[in-house]
């Protein structure tokens, strides 16, 4: 919907862009909630609606050039979009709702950069992706063990989104800064610690603890 809504952007009147792929999200909709769709249907339709909500805020802003930062384009998609991904219960909507989520906090910090200064820009959004998936981590952890939540390769994913950027921000100190004090020097080995006792004895993972030592 994207390409063709792109491609045909010269022929399309303003009122046609929109109607065509309010359209197409209306209908995925539908789909979503019509009695006799099965559930992987369901889903699918409802991922489809939350990637057309995208489009939607991308032509929004092509139309009428708001001057929004880009980071408010992705942090309005997983606002708006929270329900459905909600309602679906879908592991990969998760993942693309988590992504959304990533892009609009490192954008954020990569425009505005750390609190009062403190950090620069490229620092604060190591650091705020890092705060963000470690949560997201325990959280999709707790969910597993309590709720009986899918744990396979989105946990995996959440790890490294956890791991690179506190590896990233370690290289930057030993290499850029050298060994001065800063808090990543505290905050790294406890969080290869943490990896390390989790997956080793309380949730057996050979591909966690190979990502810790593969950091190390």
């Amino acid at each position: 919907m994207l390409f063709f809504v792109a491609y045909n952007w010269a022929e399309m009147g303003r009122w046609l862009r929109f109607g065509v792929v309010q359209a197409a999200m209306v209908l995925a909709a539908s789909i979503a909630i019509w009695p006799k769709t099965s559930p992987i249907v369901q889903r699918v339709a409802l991922t489809s609606a939350t990637l057309l909500v995208g489009v939607l805020l991308a032509l929004f802003g092509q139309v009428y050039q708001t001057g929004a930062d880009p980071w408010q384009l992705f942090f309005s998609w997983a606002l708006l979009t929270l329900p459905w991904v909600w309602v679906a219960r879908f592991e990969p909507l998760w993942v693309l709702w988590l992504g959304l989520l990533n892009l609009a906090v490192g954008l954020y910090f990569r425009t505005w950069g750390g609190p009062f200064g403190v950090l620069a820009s490229s620092e604060a959004a190591q650091c705020g992706l890092l705060v963000l998936n470690t949560l997201a981590l325990a959280v999709w952890e707790w969910g597993a063990h309590d709720r009986g939540w899918p744990r396979q390769w989105a946990v995996r994913l959440l790890a490294l989104g956890s791991g690179v950027p506190i590896t990233l921000l370690m290289m930057t100190l030993i290499v850029d800064v050298g060994l001065s004090w800063s808090p990543v020097l505290a905050i790294y080995p406890l969080w290869l610690a943490a990896l390390y006792g989790i997956y080793r004895y309380w949730r057996p993972d050979l591909f966690m603890i190979a990502g810790a030592v593969f950091r190390c």
